[in-house]
C-alpha cells in the first residue's frame, strides 16, 4: 500500500511540473514525438533539482530542435531566450542527457541577459562555468549514466587548456 501511495504521489508530482512548464515555456512540435521527451526532461529537472528548474524557466520562453550533434541557445532581446535540442539527442532518447542539455544552455542564457552575449572575451570561462553548473545537475541525478560526468569534465578541462593556449579568456 506503501509503494502505491508513494508511486501515485510521483504521477501527482510529474503532472503538476509538466503542467507548469508547458505554462510557461513554449516547446515546438516535432520529429518522433520529439515534444514529449522535452516535457520529460523538464519534469526530470524539477523533480531533481528546484534550482537548476528554477534556472530553466526564468530563462527559457521557447524550446527547438536542431539538425546536428550540439545543441545551442538563442537569447532574445526583451528577455528570455530559446534553447534548440540538437536532434543527436533528441534520436537518443536519453531523458538525463536532454535534461543536461537544457541546464547547460539555460545558463548561457542567464548570463547573457545580464552581460549580452557579444562578450566573446570571456566565453571560454563561461562554457566552464556551464558544464559546471550541468555537472552538479547530473551529480543530483539518482539515475545518471557515468558518461554525461565524463563529458562535462572533458569539456572543463578542453576550455582550460584553450584558456593556457591563449585561444580565449
Amino acid at each position: 500500500m506503501k509503494k502505491i501511495f508513494s508511486l501515485l504521489c510521483l504521477v501527482c508530482s510529474l503532472s503538476y511540473h509538466s503542467h507548469t512548464a508547458a505554462q510557461t515555456i513554449r516547446i515546438d512540435r516535432g520529429g518522433d514525438d520529439w515534444s514529449c521527451l522535452i516535457e520529460e526532461a523538464l519534469v526530470k529537472i524539477a523533480v531533481t533539482d528546484q534550482e537548476s528548474y528554477r534556472l530553466v524557466v526564468e530563462n527559457v520562453e521557447r524550446i527547438s530542435m536542431i539538425t546536428g550533434d550540439r545543441s545551442t541557445n538563442e537569447p532574445l532581446p526583451y528577455g528570455r531566450g530559446t534553447v534548440y535540442i540538437c536532434t543527436a539527442d533528441l534520436k537518443s532518447g536519453l531523458i538525463n542527457n536532454i535534461a543536461a542539455a537544457l541546464v547547460h544552455e539555460s545558463y548561457h542564457l542567464s548570463i547573457w541577459r545580464l552581460i549580452g552575449r557579444n562578450n566573446l572575451n570571456r566565453w571560454c570561462s563561461e562554457e566552464i562555468t556551464a558544464y559546471r553548473v550541468e555537472l552538479a545537475f547530473i551529480q543530483r541525478l539518482p539515475d545518471a549514466e557515468p558518461f554525461l560526468a565524463a563529458h562535462c569534465l572533458r569539456m572543463i578541462q578542453e576550455h582550460r587548456s584553450k584558456i593556457s593556449r591563449g585561444e580565449c579568456r
